[in-house]
């Protein structure tokens, strides 16, 4: 290791690092998101809206480290997979997933949706790998390190690396994918949220990669592990313009074979792929021969066709999960996923009547998330009580301040002026106490219920359900009092999305929160290296926003699957918890 580098080869979960959106950054989203970007539903990448994501990792100070297995082999390796009981998976067979819906697009460098990283995993790889527990590995990045300049990163890259086209990754190419995303006209709606402070970068030699930030950034190398910023053949690229994202190209373990928009996509096995990062249980080409995702929108006809046979693996409802996980022919299975902040609802602080902070407090009491998990994911879904998930690192106990109290939420509205008048709801200067709850469609069922339960404190929630980018473009221009959010992430640098002044308007600050501590705050949490003051600033920011009644928690959004018997390796998961790694899934023999 050189003097005057840190190297990082894995990092843990306590020393990752914040994401934090530049002034640069901002500008550059700016003018990438003229018009609003459309949302996938409410698993959008980051609100789900805008489904964001991450940061992270200063980790641990130690020489460069390298992907097992040295530089692979030929091509055209035999993958090499064990079962749970000792046998061997078969090495071959279709797999046939339904989902939900298409694709938002198939170009990593645009998508702003988790669920798609279905796809995008089995079609790209990323210089790094993130576990969902925090744990970094090599990718197609065999190190990585810092300069003492803290903005200068430079990444050895593996030489033995083609893409589908049969064309050659190098550093080159990876320059190309970094400019690419940064490029306003590539409309990127969330990878280029992860690179910050991105200034530049150039090839010092044809495996040699050299990162320049702005500012220091030690969220940089778990931004990298994120699927958006994924390596993309530059010659397919060019080729396909704007149409990439019918056409990807990439370098990971499937090629893309055919989208039918309303019907399938279908990958196929890439038999020369023998690159893969050690996160995997299985190496060489994909045990799979093939993969196609069924798109069927109706949950019940999904469960109706995994359970006839015509599927093998399904995206499933709570309850239906319930239903599988009680068949012996079937295997279940429930993914949490990191959120910043998990699934709940922003308060707009800068609307009448909740720009009251007792107004706001009652709020918090008067919802009661455990019976929002009981009536609408079967008690499957595990409550939240903070603006971070309660097993992200930087989650604080003290942080969960508010349970279910409707009594102490009516004391707070009687102090804030709204007092029972013998009506549904309080009055204050003959006005009734009337809010706007904005809900996206597939969320209306989360909304009815807490309609009900603040209707029992007196409040008047009328819903507002839209679909984006309706509701986005409501939310931003302030039409609400509640609105339903979801940003999955591995940082709790993700927040300055969200809460940022800077993002007011035309970002995702949907609560209008504007607060120059907090601003400050972020700009802190992402220069400062050691980790126990990083610990210390996030504390203060998470606190800070639970205090002020920015977000009720609801709970931490979790994804339910169910699958035949026979389908296994389904338990090596995305980088933050979202979906299996279709890589590593194959078929036991009986």
């Amino acid at each position: 290791m050189d003097q005057d580098t840190k190297s990082y080869g894995d990092s843990s979960p306590e020393a990752r690092r914040p994401l934090y959106l530049s002034r640069r950054g901002l500008l550059r989203r700016a003018a990438v998101l003229g018009v609003s970007a459309p949302l996938a539903a409410s698993l959008l990448a980051a609100c789900g809206g805008g489904d964001s994501t991450d940061s992270g990792g200063s980790g641990s100070q130690s020489e460069p480290t390298t992907a097992p297995g040295g530089s692979g082999g030929t091509g055209n390796a035999t993958p090499t997979t064990s079962t749970d009981d000792g046998g061997q998976a078969t090495q071959g067979g279709k797999l046939v997933i339904a989902v939900q819906t298409d694709p938002s697009t198939l170009d990593p460098h645009v998508n702003s949706s988790t669920f798609d990283t279905l796809y995008l995993h089995a079609l790209f790889d990323r210089l790094i790998e993130r576990a969902p527990d925090g744990t970094l590995y090599p990718g197609l990045a065999e190190t990585w390190e810092v300069a003492d300049d803290g903005v200068t990163w430079t990444l050895k890259l593996r030489s033995d690396v083609t893409f589908h086209d049969g064309t050659p990754f190098n550093a080159e190419a990876a320059v190309y994918s970094f400019e690419r995303i940064v490029n306003p006209d590539t409309k990127s709606e969330y990878a280029v949220f992860q690179l910050g402070p991105y200034e530049s970068s150039r090839a010092i030699d044809e495996f040699t990669l050299e990162l320049k930030m702005a500012q220091p950034y030690g969220a940089l190398p778990v931004s990298l592990a994120t699927y958006g910023i994924a390596m993309v053949s530059p010659d397919a690229a060019e080729k396909a313009g704007n149409q990439f994202g019918q056409n990807p190209v990439g370098s990971g373990p499937f090629k893309f074979q055919e989208w039918v928009p309303q019907s399938h996509v279908t990958l196929v096995r890439n038999p020369d792929y023998n690159w893969a990062s050690p996160i995997h249980t299985v190496s060489g080409p994909a045990p799979l021969e093939e993969v196609t995702f069924r798109v069927i929108p109706e949950a019940a006809t999904r469960a109706a066709a995994l359970q006839s046979g015509e599927v093998d693996m399904a995206y499933i409802t709570a309850a239906d999960y319930l239903l599988f996980d009680e068949d012996d022919n079937f295997r279940t299975q429930k993914i949490l996923t990191e959120g910043y902040p998990p699934a709940g609802l922003f308060i707009n602080t800068a609307k009448f009547p909740t720009d009251d902070v007792k107004v706001r407090q009652a709020l918090e009491y008067a919802v009661n998330r455990h019976e929002v998990n009981q009536v609408v994911y079967e008690g499957l879904a595990e409550d939240a009580d903070s603006v971070v998930s309660t097993f992200s690192w930087a989650y604080d106990p003290a942080s969960a301040m508010y349970s279910y109290d409707p009594e102490k939420a009516k004391a707070l509205l009687d102090e804030a002026g709204w007092t029972e008048s013998g009506g549904p709801y309080r009055q204050k200067d003959g006005q009734d106490l009337t809010i706007v709850y904005l809900s996206l469609t597939s969320v209306k069922n989360v909304a009815e219920v807490v309609q009900a339960q603040l209707k029992e404190v007196g409040i008047n929630a009328e819903l507002l359900v839209q679909d984006n980018p309706a509701q986005q473009q409501s939310a931003q221009s302030g039409q609400h009092n509640l609105v339903w959010t979801q940003w999955s992430g591995v940082d709790p640098g993700d927040l300055a999305k969200v809460y940022h002044s800077d993002n007011i308007g035309d970002g995702w600050n949907f609560s209008h929160y504007n607060n120059p501590e907090l601003d400050e705050l972020f700009a802190q949490g992402v220069a400062v290296n050691d980790v126990e003051e990083r610990k210390k600033i996030y504390t203060r920011i998470v606190n800070l926003l639970m205090e002020d009644a920015t977000f009720i928690p609801l709970n931490n959004r979790t994804t339910f699957w169910a699958m035949k018997k026979s389908v296994q390796g389904t338990d090596v998961i995305d980088e933050r918890g979202s979906n299996p790694r279709v890589y590593d899934i194959y078929i036991q023999e009986d």
